[in-house]
């Protein structure tokens, strides 16, 4: 490099990681994006799905954010999300990715009233249609092929749950072996989902 102003350059020691949204390749083709810095950049590309697409993402990414945030803001103390929360946003389809679910964590921690974030908290376009709402099939007609498929696999999901839930009385354990799945991953599970056990234990059960 030359530093401005002077006539001699220097060495030095960098790594340069870009990103974008946009189709490279395609520019470069049309001419919009310049050729040689394209193979300059080029070196090693890393492509990443947006986060509709890895969905399993959003639990973990939110678990990190939620302990980013709260080294940021020691006022406020968010231990978590509510099943119901969390339901919605592994739901969202998230067009802003990842800076978007970050920033929908953080306007949660600012507002929230109580220490587990709820639907509340969030913005009111993350659940204006949510996964808890059966889907018809004029709804289904307004999808994508893969966002058909992820509702219905989603709702397909929650109705087991529910359906194994009902059928051992709301008893995890039970309904956890019944489902072949370790006892934690069922709740995982059941968070996911935003299905509540206790709404299906019965009255002076263990």
């Amino acid at each position: 490099m030359r530093r401005l102003g002077e006539s001699t350059e220097r060495a030095v020691d960098v790594r340069i990681i870009a990103a974008t949204h946009r189709p490279l390749e395609a520019l470069v083709r049309s001419g919009a994006f310049r050729e040689d810095l394209w193979y300059r950049l080029n070196v090693a590309a890393l492509r990443i799905p947006p986060l509709r697409e890895r969905r399993d993402d959003v639990e973990a990414l939110t678990i990190h954010f939620l302990r980013e945030i709260a080294a940021s803001l020691p006022a406020r103390r968010s231990s978590g999300l509510t099943a119901a929360a969390s339901a919605a946003l592994h739901a969202y389809d998230w067009p802003g990715n990842v800076r978007q679910l970050r920033a929908a964590i953080e306007r949660a921690c600012v507002v929230a009233q109580h220490e587990q974030l709820d639907v509340s908290d969030f913005p009111p376009e993350l659940f204006a249609t949510t996964a808890t709402q059966p889907t018809t099939v004029s709804d289904f007609a307004a999808l994508s092929w893969s966002e058909a498929l992820e509702r219905g696999r989603a709702e397909a999901a929650r109705g087991y749950l529910e359906a194994v839930l009902r059928r051992f009385r709301g008893q995890i354990t039970e309904a956890a072996a019944h489902a072949g799945v370790e006892r934690e991953s069922f709740y995982r599970l059941l968070r996911r989902y935003g299905v509540e056990a206790a709404d299906f234990r019965g009255a002076g059960e263990r």
